[in-house]
């Protein structure tokens, strides 16, 4: 089964930039901040969000590694794949570019049987 979320927004490295967060780690641009994005940086600093930021993260964990599944992201100039076998980040050619953020799921149809979502969620 696939399954793509897509937005037409700022995109990632557009919301680190907007609120002035690891501006210091985005040297490669939206190919750093999709990077950042997938180890659980999050923009946000109030309270009430402290366990925010970790949603790309423990998706990616219990599609790929839970279910043997495929996990993508576009955002800006930059895909972003992981699979069982690899994980990688590559630039987008100049033509090619998606100004929010698009998130892109491959869930096999066979599950395997002793899967348990909360053994992967942050």
């Amino acid at each position: 089964m696939n399954i793509c979320i897509a937005d037409d927004g700022i995109g990632i490295f557009g919301s680190y930039v907007n609120h002035q967060k690891y501006l210091n780690l985005l040297d490669n641009g939206d190919a750093d901040a999709i990077c950042l994005a997938r180890e659980g940086y999050s923009t946000k600093n109030l309270p009430e969000t402290e366990n925010r930021g970790y949603g790309i993260s423990s998706n990616a964990k219990w599609i790929v590694k839970g279910m043997g599944g495929e996990f993508s992201i576009i955002s800006g100039k930059a895909l972003y794949i992981e699979n069982q076998s690899s994980s990688r980040i590559f630039s987008l050619p100049e033509n090619i570019e998606w100004s929010g953020t698009m998130i892109s799921v491959r869930i096999p149809m066979n599950i395997p049987i002793n899967f348990n979502i909360y053994d992967y969620i942050s």
